[in-house]
């Protein structure tokens, strides 16, 4: 297991990047807390998890309800390498940077594990985490950014996100719309 949680009323968030979870824990900061603003940073690196009670995913999973947002793998992959400024081949070998970490590398394919669909169920997750909705969008990718992908590539990034594929196409097949 990798990664980290935040805590928030005795819930915890696995967060998956580039699947909704920062702007949920940004809900999660104390009202006091000056908003985050992604233009304002001039470069900075932060994060709310930072300002948050955490839980590092390397101890297990949390001793709480547990959840975590499911995005389409191959959109996850496009707007990871135009997060991090990366080419389909780059990003297709990489395994350090989270932001290319699997579902399942990071140990949360796991029936403890209460998951919601990126975007479609995000306001229903921070329902259940007990936050306000609905939530609002950060840290969105320009589409100019974006690497379009080719079908050789499409399928090079299904067979490494595999297992998160099958678990992304079960929760979207079970979805219909409904809240």
């Amino acid at each position: 297991m990798r990664g980290v949680c935040s805590i928030y009323k005795n819930k915890a968030l696995a967060l998956v990047t580039r699947s909704g979870s920062h702007s949920l824990m940004n809900l999660m900061l104390p009202k006091n807390h000056e908003p985050f603003v992604p233009e304002g940073l001039k470069g900075q690196k932060w994060h709310p998890i930072m300002n948050l009670q955490g839980h590092d995913l390397r101890n297990g999973f949390p001793e709480m309800p547990t959840c975590c947002m499911v995005r389409n793998p191959v959109d996850r992959f496009v707007s990871s390498c135009a997060r991090r400024n990366k080419s389909v081949e780059q990003g297709l070998l990489e395994d350090d940077d989270p932001h290319f970490w699997s579902i399942e590398s990071m140990g949360l394919l796991n029936e403890k594990i209460k998951y919601f669909l990126f975007p479609q169920q995000i306001d229903n997750c921070a329902s259940w985490l007990g936050l306000p909705i609905p939530v609002p969008r950060l840290n969105e990718e320009q589409e100019s950014k974006k690497p379009v992908l080719n079908q050789n590539e499409i399928e090079l990034v299904v067979q490494k996100y595999y297992n998160d594929n099958e678990l992304y196409l079960k929760l979207k097949e079970n979805y219909h719309g409904r809240i």
